[in-house]
């Protein structure tokens, strides 16, 4: 049986940056497990097409390819030269993650896969309102998947309430009142990320609480995947999040008990002195069995299966 090549293709200048190596790399080597006897995958660096040659050479490279372009790859090709890369191309296919859905959509394509159930909203909307040119253009959901590095790392062992905060100390806020109770791992580089995961074992609560402008679905039109929250269930922890981050209140359920209807001082101090209260008891375990669907729906094989 002939096998179709698939083809994740990035710019040069995100080959070190998170997005890329989740969804490029670690997606690649998840589809290999799972479904390398139907297809042959591969990630390759896209360099701009900034002359006809350049523009044969990479319609060459992917012939009869599904190609699927993260962030920024579109713009590097130039719109000329994805024009000419269709008729050659099995399929082309992008995926928006990180990025501004109405400033990067590309209607061109044959499908546009949204990390987000947020941004399959988007893209709904944004089919419904430009002008495709690929007559059975489609929208998919790829949901976010935790690090493989993860795996075997959890349930974390201890007899108290431990909370953590995983990223950069930029990206979420943390009161002074609470401030002594959250420990940070920060790391300078995305590929620098797996250096803190050994120590992520000792915690059972993720800290997921981002700045009032970075908490939900915006009018520019991008989204953030519940990462922290499918971290935190990869790692058999619960996660304290915002109810307007995006996807939490899909994925957790409105009862969840650590989700925050406000990201206020106030509410977030509340909702620590919460969790301390009910940490290893029946609510705990629920939320607990909550975080165990988050883990099953990002595992790699439901990945792989979408």
């Amino acid at each position: 049986m002939t096998k179709h090549r698939v083809v994740f293709l990035h710019p040069k200048r995100l080959v070190n940056a998170g997005s890329k190596i989740m969804r490029c790399d670690q997606l690649c080597d998840i589809a290999r497990r799972y479904l390398g006897d139907r297809y042959d995958f591969e990630v390759r660096m896209q360099l701009p097409v900034r002359d006809k040659r350049a523009e044969s050479d990479m319609c060459e490279t992917l012939r009869d390819a599904i190609v699927i372009m993260i962030k920024g790859t579109a713009q590097v090709i130039g719109e000329e030269a994805v024009a000419t890369l269709k008729p050659h191309a099995r399929g082309l296919c992008v995926d928006y993650v990180d990025i501004n859905m109405e400033e990067n959509f590309l209607s061109l394509a044959d499908v546009h896969i949204a990390p987000s159930i947020a941004g399959m909203r988007i893209l709904r909307r944004l089919l419904a309102s430009h002008k495709s040119t690929a007559p059975q253009a489609s929208i998919a959901h790829l949901t976010h998947h935790a690090d493989p590095r993860l795996e075997g790392l959890g349930p974390p062992k201890s007899d108290k309430l431990r909370v953590v905060y995983l990223g950069n100390p930029k990206n979420t806020l943390i009161p002074k009142s609470v401030k002594s109770k959250i420990e940070v791992l920060s790391y300078n580089r995305d590929r620098e990320i797996g250096s803190v995961f050994k120590q992520l074992q000792g915690f059972n609560l993720h800290y997921a609480v981002r700045p009032p402008d970075q908490s939900s679905e915006t009018t520019l039109s991008t989204t953030k995947p519940f990462t922290k929250g499918i971290v935190a269930a990869a790692l058999g922890a619960n996660v304290l999040a915002s109810v307007d981050s995006d996807d939490a209140l899909h994925y957790l359920g409105a009862d969840y008990p650590f989700l925050l209807k406000s990201g206020d001082e106030a509410s977030i101090s509340k909702a620590m002195e919460k969790a301390v209260g009910l940490f290893g008891g029946p609510e705990w375990k629920n939320a607990l069995q909550r975080m165990e669907y988050v883990r099953a729906i990002s595992s790699p094989a439901n990945i792989a299966h979408e």
